[in-house]
């Protein structure tokens, strides 16, 4: 598994090689706790939830 990646490649190609990701239970919610607007500034949660992905045969580059 790795993490803070980055792949080179075309879309669809890349979803093509998409052969697993799991159900609604293993999500994870990613984001911010802050959306940066208002006066005074406000916060509130600004996340979207992911699943992993297993990809197949892709180039990626890790930083």
């Amino acid at each position: 598994m790795l993490r803070d990646v980055i792949y080179h490649g075309i879309t669809p190609d890349f979803w093509n090689r998409c052969d697993g990701v799991p159900d609604g239970n293993h999500r994870d919610r990613f984001g911010f706790i802050t959306c940066g607007m208002g006066q005074p500034g406000q916060a509130e949660w600004m996340t979207y939830p992911a699943s992993h992905a297993r990809l197949r045969n892709i180039q990626v580059f890790q930083e």
